[in-house]
């Protein structure tokens, strides 16, 4: 198995130009970009610009270098900057405590005691699905049951033969002689109704 290279010091910046950093030169080229530009205005303006000018002139790209390349116990100067303003900001002496956690407070309630008329009610709805359930088990045999039960015999009311009447078969009112009577007069047909006798059932008689 190959060795494994891990990488180390995976912070420290790279090298362009010997010692010298990217971000170095950067700086440095912001910094000295900036005081050459005021010195080469200045220098057209007024023709020549005197030493205390050109040192006033120069001090943006002198503080740029020094930002750059001055450290302080490996500490670069716009860090110390940064933990001067930190300090001044913040109180000199500082004390720890434990933090206090979150307090957790449990409180458990008894339910309340159900009234009288609650409980009966319960108990009667209870009571009525217990009756339901036992009809349902039951089947049909509890149904017929009932419907026998339920079931009364029709009485039949008496006849009144004084609404009745009936009169005995003579020779004139005989069966042949009306059957003969039919055959002689034979009925007469409408014309409108020969033309559905074919389509139509015949009457019964």
């Amino acid at each position: 198995m190959d060795p494994i290279k891990i990488p180390q010091n995976v912070y420290v910046e790279d090298r362009i130009i010997g010692p010298v950093t990217l971000r170095q030169i950067i700086i440095c080229l912001i910094g000295g970009g900036f005081s050459y530009a005021l010195f080469a205005s200045l220098q057209k303006m007024y023709g020549s610009v005197g030493l205390p000018l050109a040192a006033l002139v120069w001090t943006p790209g002198i503080l740029a270098a020094a930002f750059a390349f001055v450290k302080v116990n490996d500490l670069s100067l716009f860090h110390l900057c940064t933990l001067f303003l930190e300090r001044m900001s913040k109180p000199m002496t500082r004390a720890w405590s434990p933090r206090r956690g979150i307090v957790i407070n449990f409180q458990i309630h008894a339910p309340k005691e159900a009234e009288g008329p609650t409980v009966e009610k319960h108990a009667e709805h209870k009571n009525g699905l217990e009756k339901l359930s036992t009809i349902l088990d039951a089947g049909d045999t509890t149904e017929h049951e009932e419907d026998g039960l339920s079931r009364k015999p029709i009485e039949q009311k008496p006849i009144d033969r004084s609404k009745i009447k009936a009169e005995p078969l003579t020779e004139e009112h005989s069966i042949d002689q009306i059957q003969r009577e039919e055959e002689s007069s034979p009925a007469t047909i409408h014309p409108s109704v020969s033309l559905f006798r074919d389509i139509l059932p015949p009457k019964a008689l």
